[in-house]
């Protein structure tokens, strides 16, 4: 990091946020995502297993990258801010080296991505178990519910709130809210797992409405899946799974690209207190932190919660 460009800008919020916010709807549909019930019976290793990893991921991005290492990192900063410490050694303490509360936050980065990276070795699995179905795999029928589905995932993009500037500015906490979308497809347990909607606001809010187009793709789907053979409908469902996998675990996916991104953002925070020239530190590097700190600690990220829509 030059010292032009940390005496220039200041430390990212708003995209930094913005980018977690997209992860973690990304991953949280990867969490709610169910191994279809025909699969766990033929396999039920691989369901364990998967299940395993599910939570795993889940649980290095959302209480490790996040709440013991961003977060952790604001509120130590603000911390030191507050008690008047301009002493840059002890603010330098916080990222090069281990802390009390776990790993030096890079290694927390290195946590997620190669947990993500081992979701890959699911999608040969899941392509084996699909050669079975045969040309049910290949056909119209499949193709249409696919196309249907896409419809409904980019409409709740659309649906997706971001973090605004003018939000950050008012002051107060920020909570970040993902609701999962899930279709109860009829009776037999399936749920079929759309990327959730995410809501922002100052308080936690309840589960997030449909929206009206929404709902109307979802109809449209479970009438699909009320008209489909037995066979389709695990096609369907197995389908579905690999598409998310696929997307989400290759090396240049939407997930791997913006944690890559959200790595160089914190970069530059940790080479703002560790390696930038020491008269940028007492000018202007310890104002940047803590405006960055005091922006981060006002951000919550809820658990995410699950919404059915009935078949």
């Amino acid at each position: 990091m030059s010292g032009i460009s940390m005496s220039g800008m200041p430390l990212p919020i708003l995209e930094f946020c913005n980018r977690l916010i997209a992860l973690a709807r990304c991953l949280s549909a990867l969490r709610s995502g169910r191994m279809p019930a025909f699969v766990a019976r033929q396999a039920p290793g691989l369901a364990a297993e998967y299940g395993f990893w599910q939570n795993t991921l889940w649980k290095g991005f959302h209480q490790g990258l996040i709440g013991h290492g961003i977060i952790a990192l604001a509120l130590n900063c603000r911390q030191l801010v507050r008690e008047g410490r301009g002493d840059r050694g002890r603010y330098q303490a916080l990222v090069s080296r281990p802390g009390a509360a776990g790993p030096a936050i890079h290694a927390l980065f290195d946590v997620v991505a190669n947990q993500l990276a081992m979701g890959a070795s699911y999608v040969g699995h899941l392509r084996g178990i699909a050669r079975h179905l045969g040309s049910v795999m290949e056909g119209d029928d499949l193709t249409r519910f696919r196309a249907i589905m896409a419809t409904m995932e980019g409409q709740l993009d659309a649906a997706s709130e971001c973090l605004v500037g003018n939000l950050l500015a008012e002051g107060g906490p920020i909570v970040v809210a993902i609701t999962d979308i899930g279709l109860a497809a009829g009776g037999n347990g399936a749920i079929l797992t759309a990327r959730g909607i995410v809501q922002i606001g100052p308080a936690v809010a309840r589960p997030s409405p449909v929206p009206a187009d929404v709902l109307a793709t979802a109809r449209l789907a479970l009438d699909w899946w009320a008209g489909a053979e037995p066979a389709l409908r695990q096609a369907a469902q197995l389908i579905l799974m690999i598409d998310r996998l696929a997307d989400a675990t290759a090396r240049q996916s939407f997930a791997m690209d913006t944690l890559a991104a959200i790595r160089n953002d914190c970069r530059q925070v940790c080479a703002m207190i560790d390696t930038g020239p020491p008269d940028q530190w007492a000018d202007a590097g310890l104002r940047r932190l803590a405006d960055w700190a005091d922006a981060m600690m006002r951000i919550e990220f809820a658990e995410p919660v699950s919404r059915q829509i009935p078949g």
